[in-house]
């Protein structure tokens, strides 16, 4: 039946193995695409923030030209998106901004939320 894929995942985690890792959903979020595009007809991908010590060189991240641009909550904001193609045939994807992820720990600011609201946005922009 050639290369069709049939189906197309966009899977969206807050951490990703091997890239940044606080507890089992980094492991589910590295895995699960392995193990969908084993299947041969679907086109898997992965999305997390860009958190600032994932470091560009030791993955092989490459930044895409295009930069996401959006308004939320009156207010303009904007992304870049880096990528990378891990062993197996997919792609992950990390939505960059400093002032929201360049931070000491993913986690446990007061502005979590918002942070995490910019994220999702972000991502479906870049879906479109």
């Amino acid at each position: 039946m050639g290369s069709r894929k049939d189906l197309r995942v966009l899977l969206v985690g807050s951490e990703m193995s091997p890239y940044v890792k606080t507890g089992g959903l980094a492991d589910v979020v590295g895995s699960l695409p392995k193990a969908l595009n084993a299947l041969g007809n679907v086109d898997v991908r992965a999305v997390i923030p860009k958190y600032g010590k994932i470091d560009d060189a030791e993955h092989g991240l490459k930044e895409m030209p295009e930069i996401i641009r959006f308004n939320m909550g009156g207010n303009p904001h904007e992304a870049n998106v880096k990528y990378a193609e891990p062993a197996g045939g997919w792609k992950a994807y990390f939505v960059d901004n400093e002032e929201y992820f360049h931070r000491e720990s993913l986690y446990g600011y007061p502005d979590d939320a918002h942070r995490f609201a910019f994220f999702v946005r972000a991502v479906l922009e870049m879906a479109k």
